[in-house]
């Protein structure tokens, strides 16, 4: 919980990360946020890419 920035939203950290260690347009980011939230078990929706980090579980927060 402690490397999400509460400032931001999820999916703009997800998306300033990807960004930052690949190179691609915007479709590529989101199949491959969507790819890794699937790969531990969180929703990849835009729902839950809107969220703050204060609104989401801690569980949902410590998944590896």
């Amino acid at each position: 919980m402690s490397s999400l920035n509460p400032a931001l939203r999820i999916g703009t950290q997800l998306t300033e990360a990807w960004k930052l260690h690949q190179k691609g347009n915007r479709q590529e980011c989101q199949k491959a946020i969507g790819r890794a939230m699937e790969d531990v078990s969180l929703p990849s929706t835009e729902e839950f890419l809107r969220r703050y980090p204060s609104e989401i579980s801690v569980g949902q927060a410590s998944v590896r």
